[in-house]
């Protein structure tokens, strides 16, 4: 209506006839379910039936149910037209109600067919509810990263015999898509259950059931994405609770790349959330992997299924065996094989931080007064998640005291020089923990280069007030041709070049980039090798694959940050205790992993080599308010008479593996490493 006239009697009006309407109806129904379909063609059969019927009754038969039944054969069996006789029109209408017939059932198989196809696309999309018996774990979304995540939770079941279901949810590839991908990885008995469905629509999160959920990862290809299935998540879980369905151990796990987006995830999911923190452990790994050859191997490997672990012990299970009494700090002594690294405090004491601080250390620290009993969880370095840790009482596991230094001294920090190829918001990241770990040993020389020209913001006065531990100089030049990579490394005079991926590249053309540079400085590092100048290489990668590829350049670090989150979200999925001590070890707040030289903790008495084990080392370690993990071990080239890299080796065995009763006895030489856990950097 508009000024008080009807404009539905204009021109334009359709015009209302019998044979529109009828069609406009038939069509409506037609657009139905295939039930309903069927309907309305068995409806025109009878009434075709019915027509005939009659025809048949009046030109020939005389009775209408005989009529009636003669117009029944014709539709059903068309042959019969061929065994009738009677009149000219008689036998018209006879072909006129079998070619009927024919058509009726044509579009019959035809319905039933596109029925049947939608009822298989139905089923291979992975629309219907899940029904685990066990409560699974729940993964939302497709990435890089998602294969990852399945091998590691497929792992755990495998080596711990703990069956947990795994669903996953996207709408990024169609669901029987995955499932082939997924049965090629992993097998046909590997039993991951796949739907279709937006992640962050609530309505879709239904077939997951998500009140039997053991755990939730959001697996989002961005942080946008991520906060929303977050939101979802926890709208999802809370409409659950309103209705009497509660699930307190349910929490959801998701990795934030950008650094200013953690607080709104955070507010999205509540207390449900754990959160992966990704520049900020990425920062960390690569600046403690261009400090000391090796890191991003340690860092690799106890955060994979496939290789080390951490776990949780409860407590009661080890002070039932070890008592109450043991100071946390010697607790390793008395494990067989695995490393106790921290815990959960029962009640807090003066070394705690503030209850206002942000930060609540889960590792054992320097500051640690607590005994076992203190504890009502331990987390523990394992070397296999096949066995429960089990504790060793036995005076074989003491020190051997004339080995440990007594003496007071400062701990050694090697003097290098950095050379960072690619710029982006992770390198400020990394800078800020180089400053902090170098703010108190004098400056440390770092050249950065890169393509674009917003690399030379880094040798402002500003940038150089924010990092006053490091001497930082910037250059915009081709990093990615040969003789400009080689004036660089030259000029710098680096010890360790570490190789960015382009923030505005894919992973595949970064990876690209990074691996020809990689090669590059194989043969740079080869040039230079004539004036006794050699340098480690760190590569942060993309694709685990090009990684492979990156190791055969002689590149010593890789560090793939997709994978590394993904792990360790598939870990604070199976057990979210592990959120806090992971993110703690991971991440610059509270404590870090180091490599430190062996002689800052043994005695070699002027020797070069000595030989001791592993009971003598974590004491030695110990005493100085840390914990000991693993070694670094240099390999002697005979031929050469030079130190050949080696990879660090974690959580080693203490006791012979052909003698249980007898301790394994190590060899080490003074440049050797310890890698050690500590809240000192």
């Amino acid at each position: 209506m508009r000024n008080g006239k009807d404009r539905s009697k204009g021109k334009n009006k359709t015009k209302w006839t019998l044979n529109r309407a009828l069609r406009y109806r038939f069509e409506n129904r037609m657009m139905g379910s295939t039930a309903t379909q069927i309907l309305l063609l068995v409806l025109t059969v009878v009434i075709t039936t019915l027509i005939f019927g009659v025809i048949f009754a009046k030109t020939r038969f005389g009775a209408l149910s005989t009529g009636l039944w003669k117009s029944i054969i014709h539709i059903l069996n068309p042959s019969e037209l061929g065994m009738d006789t009677g009149s000219r029109t008689y036998l018209f209408f006879a072909l006129v109600v079998t070619v009927i017939g024919m058509l009726l059932f044509g579009e019959l198989i035809s319905i039933l067919n596109v029925g049947m196809s939608n009822a298989v696309a139905r089923t291979t999309r992975g629309r219907t509810k899940v029904m685990e018996r066990n409560p699974h774990i729940l993964i939302l979304g497709y990435s890089d990263a998602t294969m990852a995540i399945l091998e590691q939770l497929v792992t755990y079941s495998q080596n711990s015999g703990e069956k947990i279901p795994l669903v996953i949810m996207t709408d990024e590839i169609p669901a029987s898509d995955l499932a082939e991908q997924i049965e090629r990885r992993f097998g046909r008995k590997s039993g991951i259950v796949c739907r279709s469905g937006c992640i962050h629509d609530i309505q879709e999160l239904n077939k997951c059931s998500v009140e039997t959920a053991r755990g939730i990862i959001i697996d989002a290809r961005d942080d946008f994405e991520t906060i929303e299935a977050i939101m979802a998540c926890n709208a999802k879980i809370l409409e659950l609770e309103n209705e009497g369905i509660s699930n307190p151990d349910l929490f959801i796990t998701a990795t934030v790349r950008n650094t200013e987006n953690e607080l709104e995830a955070k507010l999205a999911g509540g207390e449900r959330v754990k959160l992966i923190p990704y520049t900020t452990i990425m920062a960390r790994i690569l600046a403690g992997a261009s400090r000391e050859t090796g890191m991003s191997y340690v860092y690799r490997e106890l955060s994979d299924y496939r290789e080390r672990a951490i776990d949780c012990v409860d407590a009661g299970e080890v002070c039932g065996k070890a008592g109450k009494d043991i100071p946390v700090m010697e607790l390793s002594r008395y494990l067989k094989e695995d490393i106790a690294v921290g815990g959960v405090p029962l009640k807090k004491t003066q070394a705690d931080p503030d209850d206002d601080h942000p930060v609540r250390h889960f590792t054992f620290s320097s500051r640690e007064e607590r005994k076992t009993g203190d504890y009502g969880m331990f987390f523990v370095l394992r070397r296999s998640m096949k066995s429960e840790p089990s504790v060793e009482f036995t005076s074989e596991n003491k020190a051997d005291e004339s080995l440990i230094r007594s003496d007071k001294h400062d701990r050694t920090v090697k003097d290098r020089s950095f050379l960072y190829l690619g710029g982006g918001a992770l390198l400020d990241s990394v800078l800020k923990e180089q400053n902090d770990f170098y703010k108190s040993t004098g400056k440390r020389k770092v050249l950065v280069a890169d393509i674009h020209e917003s690399v030379l913001d880094y040798a402002s006065e500003e940038k150089k007030a924010q990092y006053p531990a490091l001497d930082i100089s910037a250059e915009c030049c081709d990093i990615y041709e040969y003789k400009t990579l080689k004036r660089l490394v030259s000029d710098s005079d680096a010890d360790s070049v570490v190789l960015r991926p382009a923030p505005a590249m894919s992973p595949r053309a970064s990876d690209e980039k990074n691996l020809s540079q990689a090669i590059y400085l194989k043969q740079i590092r080869q040039d230079l090798d004539n004036v006794n100048k050699d340098f480690a290489v760190t590569c942060e990668m993309g694709m685990e694959n090009t990684m492979q590829l990156a190791s055969l350049t002689g590149s010593h670090d890789f560090v793939v940050g997709e994978r590394l989150t993904a792990v360790m979200s598939a870990q604070i999925a199976v057990r979210p205790e592990l959120h806090d001590v992971l993110v703690e070890l991971m991440s610059s707040q509270g404590s870090g992993i180091y490599m430190r030289p062996i002689t800052d903790y043994l005695d070699f008495k002027g020797q070069a080599k000595i030989e001791t084990d592993v009971y003598t080392i974590s004491e030695a370690v110990a005493r100085s308010g840390e914990i000991f993990i693993g070694f670094h071990r240099m390999a002697y080239n005979a031929t050469t008479g030079e130190i050949e890299y080696n990879a660090p080796e974690l959580i080693p065995p203490k006791w012979e593996t052909e003698d249980a009763s007898k301790k394994k006895i190590y060899s080490f030489w003074e440049e050797d490493e310890l890698v050690i856990i500590s809240d000192m950097m």
